[in-house]
C-alpha cells in the first residue's frame, strides 16, 4: 500500500475498508445459508458499528493498513518474554553508552594524550544518535523490523568493537559515532517490534518495564566507567556491549517476529527506494541537526553564548531548517518527516511534552549526583550511589504506571499528574542545603524519580493510540529526536544558570575568597585552593548555584504538565475491543460476500 493513501478522509476510509459490510435492506450480500433473521441482526451490528468507527478514524485506519486476510498473531508466553528481554537488554547497553565515558574520559585523554578531544567522546555518539533518528524511522516504516534491528544492533556493536581496540584518539571518535548511529535504530526498533509483538492494550505494561529498567544505564554508566577505569581498563566500558549484544542476537535470530513495516516494498528499484526513505531530506536535515547540538553543547561552555562561533551555528541550523521544511513540504506524506503527520495535535502535544520531560529528566539527572560530588565532598562513583533513590523511583513508577495503563485502559492521567509531581519534586530538591541530610535527599529523590516514571511512556502510548499503524515508527523516530533535542537544550540551559549563578553566589557568599582562583580550578578541585574557614561559605555559593538548576527542571515539567492534556483522552481497551470488533465485521461480511 503506498504511503499516500493514508491521507484521506473519513468517508473513503469506510468506503475502502468496509465496501463488503452489509448495507441495510441490500439483500445481495446476504449468505443463502444464513437466516433472515440472523443477516438482519449482522447487518444491523455491522451498521452500528461502521457508524461507530466513522467517529474514530483512527481505528478504520489500522484495520486498513493491516488488514484481516493477514492478521498480525501476536506473541505471547515465552516467545514474548525472551524479546521483551533481548531488545530491552541493548536499549539498556543503549543509554548506558550515553554516559559510560564521563567518568573514564581522564584516563582516555591521558591513554592518548589527547585533552583536545575531550569533548568529542560525547558528542560524536549523540549527535549520530539524533541527526538518524527520522532516516531510522522510515527505514523500519518500509523495511522488516526485525531486519532493520539487527543491522542496527550490529552497527552499534562494531562501534564499540572499534572504541575498545581504538589505538589512536581520532578512532576513538569514530567509534562512538558509529556506535551512535547503530544505537538510534534500537530503542525506536524496540518501539515497533513491541506494536506488532504484543496487543495495544498490554504494551505500556511491557513497555513501562523495559523503558524503566533501561534508564537504570543513564546513572549506572558513570558508575561502571569509575570501576572498569579504576579496577580494570577504560576499554572495558566498550568490551562490555559485546557479551550482552550477542545474547541479544541469539534470540532474534530464532525467534519469528511479526513484521512491523509495509509488506511488499522491499521488491523497489533503487531510485524508488532513494525517494520512499527522502534521502535528500535526510542530507538537508543532518547539518541542520549537528549545528543546533553543536550551538547548544558549545554554548557557554566552549565559547561564550554571543561569540561568532555559536552565532553562526544557530544561524546556520536556522536557514538549514527552513530549507528542511520546504523540502518536506515538497514531498508530502513521502517526506522523511512528514509535515501532514505533524497536524496531528496529539503528535505536536506528544513532542512538546516529550522534550519538556526529558528536559526535566536530563536536569536533575547531570546536576543532582554534581551536588553530591561538590557539596557532600562525594566520589564520582559515590555520587552515582547517591543517586540510585531517584532512579529506584523512576523504575518502580514506570512499573507501576505501566500495569496500571494496561489494566485500565487509560495513559493521559498518568501523564498530567507524574508531571505535576515532577514540578514539585524539583522545587523541593532546590530547598537542599549543605546541612541537609540523607533522610531528606532519598525523599525528595523518590518522589521525584516515581512522579517521572509516571510520565516517562504516555507520549509514546499516546501516538501508538491516534498514529496509524504504517506511521508508528515514524512518528516514533520523531518523538525520539524530540527526547534527545530537549535533553540538550536543558542541560544547556543548566550549565548557564550554572554559570552565570557561581561567581555571584561566590561575592555573595564568600566575598573574602578569590572568585578567580575557586572558578579557575572547578568543581572537584576548589577545597585545594580556599582554607579551611571559608569551606562553609564557598559550599552555600556552590549549593546555590545549583539548587538555582533545579529551577529549570521545575520549570521543564510545569510546561510539560500543561500540553500532557493534549494527549488526548482515549482508553486502549475500548480502542482495542472496536478493532477487533471491526476486524471480525469485516471478516464475517467477507465470508457471506463469498458464500
Amino acid at each position: 500500500m503506498p504511503l499516500h493513501s493514508l491521507d484521506f478522509d473519513t468517508k473513503n476510509v469506510m468506503t475502502h475498508t468496509f465496501d463488503h459490510v452489509p448495507k441495510k435492506g441490500d439483500s445481495s450480500t446476504r449468505s443463502s445459508s444464513i437466516p433472515p433473521a440472523t443477516a438482519t441482526t449482522a447487518q444491523s451490528e455491522n451498521e452500528l458499528l461502521s457508524n461507530k468507527i466513522e467517529a474514530r478514524p483512527e481505528v478504520a485506519r489500522n484495520i486498513e493498513v493491516f488488514a484481516p486476510d493477514s492478521p498480525i498473531e501476536y506473541l505471547n508466553g515465552m516467545k514474548l518474554y525472551l524479546v521483551l528481554l533481548g531488545v530491552g537488554l541493548v536499549v539498556f547497553l543503549m543509554m548506558l553508552d550515553q554516559t559510560i565515558v564521563v567518568t573514564a574520559i581522564p584516563e582516555i585523554t591521558g591513554t592518548f594524550d589527547s585533552l583536545k578531544d575531550i569533548g568529542w567522546y560525547g558528542s560524536a555518539y549523540m549527535l549520530t544518535l539524533a541527526s538518524l533518528q527520522p532516516l531510522i524511522g522510515k527505514v523500519y516504516q518500509h523495511y522488516n523490523s526485525k531486519v532493520v534491528f539487527i543491522s542496527c544492533l550490529t552497527v552499534f556493536e562494531a562501534g564499540s568493537l572499534i572504541c575498545a581496540l581504538a589505538p589512536e584518539s581520532w578512532v576513538l571518535i569514530v567509534g562512538r559515532a558509529i556506535s551512535g548511529a547503530g544505537g538510534s535504530g534500537l530503542v525506536i526498533g524496540f518501539l515497533t517490534i513491541l506494536s506488532v509483538a504484543a496487543p495495544l492494550d498490554k504494551r505500556p505494561f511491557y513497555m513501562g518495564i523495559v523503558m524503566g529498567v533501561s534508564s537504570l544505564g543513564l546513572v549506572l554508566g558513570p558508575i561502571l566507567g569509575g570501576v572498569f577505569t579504576e579496577h580494570a581498563s577504560w576499554r572495558w566500558c566498550f568490551w562490555l556491549n559485546l557479551p550482552f549484544g550477542g545474547v541479544t542476537l541469539a534470540i532474534l535470530l530464532f525467534i519469528q517476529i511479526p513484521n512491523g513495516g509495509k509488506e511488499g516494498t522491499t521488491k523497489a528499484t533503487l531510485k524508488e527506494q532513494f525517494d520512499r526513505l527522502d534521502i535528500p531530506g535526510f542530507v538537508i536535515f543532518v547539518p541542520a541537526t549537528i549545528m543546533l547540538l553543536l550551538a547548544f553543547e558549545w554554548g557557554g561552555v566552549r565559547y561564550p553564548w554571543k561569540s561568532a562561533t555559536i552565532i553562526g551555528l544557530f544561524c546556520g541550523a536556522v536557514g538549514t531548517c527552513v530549507v528542511f521544511f520546504l523540502w518536506e513540504k515538497r514531498q508530502g506524506m513521502v517526506a522523511m518527516i512528514p509535515l501532514p503527520m505533524l497536524k496531528n495535535k496529539v503528535m505536536i502535544y506528544a513532542s512538546i511534552t516529550m522534550t519538556m520531560s526529558q528536559g526535566s529528566l536530563l536536569v536533575i539527572t547531570f546536576y543532582l549526583p554534581v551536588w553530591f560530588q561538590v557539596v557532600k565532598n562525594a566520589t564520582p562513583t559515590m555520587g552515582g550511589v547517591y543517586f540510585m533513590p531517584s532512579v529506584g523511583g523512576q523504575v518502580f513508577g514506570a512499573v507501576i504506571t505501566g500495569a496500571l495503563t494496561s489494566r485500565t485502559g487509560w495513559y493521559t492521567p498518568w501523564a498530567i499528574a507524574g508531571l505535576a509531581l515532577t514540578s514539585l519534586a524539583s522545587g523541593l530538591l532546590s530547598i537542599m542545603t549543605p546541612s541537609s541530610g540523607p533522610g531528606l535527599w532519598v525523599t525528595f529523590q523518590l518522589i521525584s524519580g516515581f512522579s517521572r516514571g509516571l510520565t516517562m511512556q504516555q507520549p509514546l502510548t499516546a501516538i501508538q493510540a491516534t498514529l496509524p499503524k504504517a506511521e508508528f515508527a515514524v512518528g516514533n523516530a520523531f518523538l525520539m529526536f524530540s527526547q534527545i533535542l530537549g535533553g540538550a537544550i536543558f542541560v544547556s540551559l543548566g550549565q548557564t544558570i550554572f554559570s552565570n549563578q557561581l561567581p555571584s553566589a561566590l561575592a555573595h557568599f564568600a566575598p573574602n575568597v578569590d572568585a578567580a582562583a575557586v572558578l579557575k580550578v572547578g568543581a572537584t578541585a576548589f577545597r585545594k585552593v580556599i582554607q579551611p574557614e571559608d569551606m562553609p561559605s564557598v559550599l552555600l555559593a556552590y549549593n546555590q548555584a545549583l539548587t538555582r538548576v533545579y529551577y529549570l527542571g521545575a520549570a521543564a515539567a510545569a510546561a510539560g504538565f500543561f500540553t500532557s492534556w493534549g494527549l488526548g483522552f482515549k482508553n486502549l481497551k475500548v480502542l482495542k475491543e472496536e478493532e477487533e470488533r471491526a476486524r471480525g465485521a469485516q471478516s464475517t461480511a467477507k465470508t457471506e460476500d463469498s458464500a
